[in-house]
């Protein structure tokens, strides 16, 4: 039992690790570009990401679109 935790201590913390280092950047820039902060969780959906990256990229941004 204790490799079964030490196996599981050495997934976790990568995971934590690429998580904050993915999602917070993307998270902010989100918010800067006016959408949701959720739409970052898309981001580790397999192909629905590049869609939502599309999507994002030609949908208005409510902060710059403003006029």
């Amino acid at each position: 039992m204790d490799e079964a935790v030490h196996s599981g201590i050495a997934f976790f913390i990568p995971l934590i690790i690429i998580v904050t280092l993915l999602l917070i950047p993307i998270a902010r820039i989100l918010r800067r570009t006016g959408h949701s902060r959720w739409w970052c969780l898309i981001a580790w959906i397999p192909i629905v990401n590049i869609i939502a990256l599309w999507v994002l990229a030609f949908v208005p941004w409510p902060t710059v679109d403003k006029n």
